[in-house]
């Protein structure tokens, strides 16, 4: 359509939950089968259980883990902190709502043993001390926490138009299935799914956990006010 030349050297071939081989050719080129493949930085494996994905944040990580400790005797908690900030947080948080939707609890406790390690360096404390104790001198959310809070500010935006229209125009609310007016009527409308698979989406699981807020802030138009009930509620555990 837009006369763009396939380059077939690059092109891939992955059968999603299939382990049979495809034989394909694009302009008399075979094209090559493969397991996973990198897009957009996501390890996208043919299982979609994202356990090469992990593996790769977890390698990226690791690296500059070590450049932090490299460091550390050198420079004050303020600049640790930065360092963090500025080159191993992103890692943690790339993807939020694919990682909080679709990766199960022992891939995110991978994720939480390497956030313990940065803590422990930054604060030059032992392995001895509680995990909560140091995320709350640091004012920081665990890695559930904050993968759940990033999701919740995903949905807010797609809510307030504030996300791609191939987002927000797939959202259905309750209220527009009735002819008159429920308290949850603002609530979005979530599809009975079967499958483990189509749950664990950003349509099924981040809907739930956005209908589970309090009525108020789901109602909240400001995204900095909102964000900061989340955090809030994820800290007391309402949510």
């Amino acid at each position: 359509m837009n006369k763009l030349k396939l380059n077939e050297e690059k092109t891939k071939l992955m059968a999603i939950n299939s382990n049979c081989d495809i034989n394909l050719e694009i302009n008399g080129k075979s094209i090559e089968q493969v397991k996973s493949i990198k897009y957009l930085g996501v390890v996208i494996d043919n299982e979609l259980k994202l356990n090469e994905h992990i593996e790769y944040t977890c390698k990226k990580i690791v690296k500059k883990v070590g450049f932090l400790r490299s460091l550390r005797n050198k420079i004050d908690t303020f600049t640790a902190i930065q360092i963090y900030n500025t080159m191993i947080k992103p890692h943690f948080e790339y993807c939020s709502t694919i990682i909080y939707t679709c990766c199960n609890q022992n891939q995110k406790n991978r994720l939480q043993k390497l956030q313990n390690k940065c803590m422990r360096i930054i604060l030059k404390y032992s392995r001895e001390t509680p995990i909560n104790f140091m995320l709350e001198t640091l004012l920081w959310l665990n890695i559930e926490e904050k993968l759940k809070l990033n999701t919740l500010i995903n949905i807010f935006k797609i809510k307030q138009n504030m996300a791609p229209k191939y987002l927000t125009e797939n959202i259905r609310y309750v209220g527009e299935l009735l002819n008159y007016s429920l308290r949850n009527a603002e609530d979005f409308r979530i599809q009975r799914l079967q499958t483990t698979a189509a749950q664990n989406s950003l349509f099924y699981k981040g809907l739930k956990i956005f209908n589970d807020l309090p009525n108020e802030l789901k109602r909240e138009k400001n995204i900095h006010a909102f964000r900061n009930s989340c955090i809030r509620l994820i800290l007391n555990e309402i949510i």
